[in-house]
């Protein structure tokens, strides 16, 4: 049921944002040509996380899931835009408004990029957890919600085991979500983390059981990871 209405409300601002595009730009042609598309892509992307699709050992599946996935992206955020601009509407009228219009689509497109910049980008933040009677300190890194799979791989992942060969930890703790996709399970990139010094924790996240969980603890194990489940 819930899907259900998240699909129908991604239908609905499709129709508003093609709706809005015919309007300012004066074109049915942008407006039938931008909703078949993106219904077409919105159908697509949803059928691939709803079935499961999107976890299998597949390098076309995987690309045709990371490309809906930015075109979705970019839909919400132009969405958003055009309602925005909709809201200054009157300080935008004639050649202004479509010139407000081709800036969002390129500001959406920015955001996206931005992102996907980001999200490939690992960045390490340091606390200090005071606990009472430790005897001394020991340094924790937790690396959560890699997500390796259909659009993170083996590239990402050195990234992050660099950082953490940067600073030593006594422990390292992967909390939940390491594989987004069973086209990760692969012994080239769980071998990158037998490289790692330091003792090595592994809890599953609800990620773990979209793919081939049996094979992924193995490979876990296979690394030099103790696995903490439940």
């Amino acid at each position: 049921m819930l899907t259900l209405i998240c699909l129908i409300s991604a239908l609905v601002t499709i129709f508003y944002v093609s709706y809005r595009l015919k309007a300012k730009l004066g074109s049915r042609k942008i407006f039938w040509l931008y909703a078949v598309f993106f219904l077409l892509a919105t159908v697509g992307y949803v059928a691939l996380i709803m079935t499961g699709t999107y976890t299998s050992d597949n390098r076309y599946v995987s690309v045709l899931y990371v490309v809906l996935g930015l075109l979705f992206a970019f839909h919400l955020y132009f969405f958003f835009l055009t309602v925005v601009a909709q809201v200054f509407e009157r300080y935008l009228p004639g050649k202004r408004g479509k010139v407000a219009t081709v800036v969002s689509v390129f500001l959406a497109w920015a955001i996206v990029a931005a992102g996907l910049y980001f999200s490939h980008t690992p960045r390490v933040t340091e606390h200090v957890v005071k606990v009472k009677g430790l005897a001394a300190p020991v340094t924790i890194m937790n690396a959560p919600d890699m997500h390796l799979g259909p659009a993170r791989g083996a590239g990402f992942l050195k990234k992050v085991l660099a950082e953490i060969e940067k600073r030593n930890p006594d422990i390292v703790v992967y909390n939940g979500d390491l594989i987004d996709g069973n086209i990760a399970l692969k012994e080239e990139i769980f071998s990158l983390f037998a490289g790692v010094k330091s003792p090595q924790y592994l809890t599953t996240g609800n990620h773990e059981f979209y793919v081939d969980t049996a094979r992924e603890l193995e490979f876990a194990k296979a690394a030099g990871m103790k696995i903490i489940r439940n």
